[in-house]
């Protein structure tokens, strides 16, 4: 279930690897084949710094509720 909440993530990731072959296969040898690969460069590192934030914060939040002593009567926590 952890795993299912990053899936956007790898999706877009492949996405990035398709579009990367489609632009060899459209613009290779062209003269817009540079610019082209350098928009498609500065996107794929926004894309990877946006699942590396969402990364950490979902592991900052499991690490937050892992430590939080919870009831086993009704999930709320302990008082103290």
């Amino acid at each position: 279930m952890e795993r299912k909440g990053m899936l956007w993530a790898d999706i877009g990731m492949i996405l990035a690897l398709i579009g990367f072959v489609v632009l060899l296969a459209m613009f290779h040898g062209e003269d817009s084949f540079a610019p082209f690969m350098v928009i498609y460069l500065i996107a794929v590192v926004i894309w990877a710094a946006i699942c590396e934030n969402a990364a950490i914060r979902v592991e900052t939040k499991r690490e937050t509720d892992a430590e939080q002593p919870r009831s086993a009567a009704d999930g709320s926590p302990i008082p103290h």
